[in-house]
């Protein structure tokens, strides 16, 4: 049954400290064997007013909201009144809120209701959300009994709740999915990103992308979407959740991303150079960054030269460059053996053709020269390789920065 429209807006100012809201209203209010009591025990006397504002702050975090009054009636002395304050929408179900009670007044802590807002139902916008409130009678011996019985709330209402948030403390949700060329703009078939943790612990998601040359000289697009809007691969209404670019069409792979605004859809991006690609996006700061992925591998005399393929992944598992920290820096150490020291690199698997790097664009190899055990050099698209024919086998760390151009080979 929908709420009576009350058209009340709730401003809030978000804390930098959040507070759990997590409460065991079991064991706060249990049930007496009795499992009712009349409804008419108490009555609201007032009722949210037509404007509530929270403000709430690093050394604010316990700011009381008001939310009623209230009177009553019937009581014994010594008899008390709580309520338990249920939240709702239409998608995400149910939250529970703990109050307060004082004298006559019934309160909320601003940091709990800023955290059902923000992780539970993830507003950026103002949205509708249902209200209402389950009381309990507490007698002078410490039962506790439902009012009106197991289906009766009061105070129902339908409530506008918008958020301010201050620029350091914004909405994270817990699961984002990358939406466009990759995917034919199918939200059924959209990508979830990696993630580890809380995502407020760890606002950084990432994902391997491939743009293949087709994809690229056409444009691939792209967005992001949290996962209140992914639901169960359908989008959520139509004022669906969305990230992108601060321009359509921008094609730098790193820069700001914003979400949906008053209305109005973000940009998509668009990848205009093929490759194999770790997409990472902080949810924290708003930024993206599309680098080559998290590996490269070694192909040359240590491995045969076999052309990395699918079929043969499983030979290269142990001729990769790591890169850990997303910045396009890959790094690995190897044992070389006798007289097999040249190779080059590829970004991805079956890139022989295109996506190769070496220390020039021939196809040939180059000797070089070690100084007191190490090489530093370009590392440029192309299809030569790097040579020692001197050398004796051994271990040797290699670092190719896909950002800067350059490698280093160190003898260890």
């Amino acid at each position: 049954m929908r709420m009576k429209k009350t058209g009340v807006m709730l401003m809030a100012i978000i804390s930098l400290i959040l507070a759990s809201c997590d409460v065991d209203w079991d064991k706060l209010y249990p049930e007496s064997q009795n499992p009712y009591l009349d409804e008419n025990y108490f009555v609201l006397t007032k009722t949210l007013p037509d404007a509530l504002e929270i403000k709430g702050n690093s050394d604010e975090n316990n700011t009381m909201v008001p939310l009623f009054d209230f009177e009553m009636m019937q009581f014994l002395k010594g008899d008390s009144v709580a309520f338990e304050m249920e939240i709702s929408d239409d998608n995400y179900g149910s939250s529970e809120v703990s109050t307060i009670v004082n004298g006559n007044h019934v309160f909320a802590k601003g940091s709990d209701l800023l955290d059902i807002f923000q992780r539970k139902f993830h507003i950026e916008e103002p949205r509708d959300m249902n209200i209402r409130y389950i009381a309990y009678k507490r007698s002078s011996n410490d039962q506790n009994t439902r009012i009106g019985g197991y289906e009766k709330y009061f105070g129902e209402t339908t409530v506008t709740v918008t958020l301010t948030p201050k620029e350091d403390n914004i909405v994270i949700e817990n699961n984002y999915y990358l939406l466009g060329t990759i995917n034919g703009w199918s939200v059924a078939k959209a990508v979830k990103f990696d993630h580890t943790g809380d995502a407020y612990d760890n606002p950084v998601f990432t994902l391997d992308v491939d743009v293949s040359e087709t994809d690229a000289a056409d444009g691939w697009w792209w967005k992001i979407i949290p996962e209140s809007t992914y639901v169960t691969g359908n989008w959520l209404d139509t004022d669906y959740s969305q990230y992108g670019p601060t321009e359509d069409g921008f094609k730098a792979t790193e820069g700001m991303i914003v979400p949906k605004f008053n209305g109005v859809d973000p940009s998509a991006g668009c990848i205009t150079k093929a490759g194999h690609y770790l997409l990472t996006i902080d949810m924290e700061k708003r930024t993206y960054c599309f680098s080559y992925g998290r590996f490269i591998y070694l192909v040359g005399a240590p491995g045969d030269w076999a052309s990395p393929t699918e079929d043969n992944a499983s030979h290269y598992e142990d001729w990769k460059l790591y890169d850990m920290d997303g910045n396009g820096n890959y790094t690995g150490t190897f044992y070389i053996p006798k007289g097999e020291f040249m190779f080059r690199f590829y970004k991805k698997l079956n890139g022989w053709d295109t996506d190769s790097v070496g220390p020039q664009a021939e196809d040939a190899s180059i000797d070089f020269t070690w100084t007191d055990g190490i090489y530093e050099g370009a590392a440029v698209d192309g299809k030569g390789n790097w040579n020692d024919p001197t050398w004796a086998g051994g271990n040797v760390k290699i670092t190719v920065n896909l950002n800067d151009g350059t490698v280093l080979f160190e003898k260890k």
